[in-house]
């Protein structure tokens, strides 16, 4: 396995072309991942390769993806840039792809492909490409109702990051986090959504798992106001997750005025807000104490 130093994220606009070195193709084909195996290793890889001379690093990720899957039909978009820190930092470009159609196998150094429902344990760059999974994973979401078949996956993800969450969020209290507490609380919320009181969702990535929530509430169907609330699992924090589901959610409610709160010390919310269009309107006078810090609710609207 190869140590990587450090990865690091930027928007498609923030790195030249001309620094970009490599692609990365995550790819799918019907409902499972594409991995391939190069006939020196026994782990497995994902579809990629260095950008050649003249190439733009569209071509390349498409011509990585045919040599070493035999894709012929496929629907290909960059998901971002991302770079390699050892000594210098190197770019690449990181791109999703969903496969069509799939022919023979171009002889080169590719023995096979196989198809897995999720990331294979056994991986030739296991650090970097756990990390580039994880991002095309969150760049593919979904937000879903709450439903009553969440209840327990729910619960495991709330206890999971319970410590994460109380940085940024006032705490719950023990109680929350006993399962039988919790199933009450999940029957109230269940029922407030199916009076339409509140909207409840889950962001869930292509295999269903949790990464997060975000609600609607305090809705005022006179006006059309509602308040919108959101938290991110500690895996999927400050990959786009947020902005994503919070875009998702406006879309899906967009005859609704929104307002949203965070605290001074959260800054990521902050920039989550910003970014879909929310304005500033107030900031509380009087602060309170959280994870041992004075804060104070700034008060959006969009």
């Amino acid at each position: 396995m190869v140590k990587i130093l450090e990865i690091k994220f930027y928007e498609l606009d923030k790195v030249e072309d001309s620094l970009l070195k490599f692609v990365v193709v995550i790819s799918k084909y019907k409902d499972s991942w594409v991995y391939c195996k190069h006939d020196a290793r026994a782990t497995w890889e994902i579809p990629g390769g260095h950008i050649e001379l003249g190439e733009s690093p569209l071509e390349a990720a498409k011509r990585e993806l045919h040599e070493e899957t035999g894709a012929t039909r496929f629907d290909l978009k960059p998901v971002c840039i991302y770079s390699i820190v050892r000594d210098v930092e190197s770019y690449g470009l990181l791109c999703y792809a969903r496969i069509e159609k799939l022919g023979t196998l171009p002889d080169s150094e590719i023995e096979r492909i196989d198809f897995f429902k999720n990331q294979p344990e056994n991986l030739t760059y296991q650090e970097a490409h756990s990390k580039l999974f994880k991002k095309v994973q969150s760049m593919n979401i979904k937000i879903k109702p709450l439903s009553i078949t969440d209840e327990f996956a729910l619960f495991e993800f709330e206890r999971n990051n319970r410590d994460f969450f109380e940085k940024w969020v006032p705490e719950r209290g023990d109680d929350f986090y006993q399962i039988e507490n919790f199933q009450i609380r999940h029957q109230e919320l269940l029922k407030e959504q199916e009076n339409g009181e509140s909207f409840f969702y889950l962001i869930k990535d292509e295999v269903g798992s949790i990464l997060g929530r975000v609600n609607l509430f305090d809705i005022n169907l006179t006006e059309k106001v509602v308040e919108v609330g959101f938290r991110i699992g500690i895996e999927c924090a400050g990959k786009g997750v947020a902005s994503q589901a919070l875009k998702l959610l406006l879309e899906k409610h967009s005859d609704f005025t929104f307002k949203a709160k965070t605290t001074t010390n959260n800054v990521g919310s902050q920039k989550v807000l910003r970014k879909a269009g929310f304005k500033v309107v107030a900031v509380d006078e009087k602060s309170f104490e959280m994870d041992g810090k004075q804060v104070k609710f700034i008060h959006y609207i969009q």
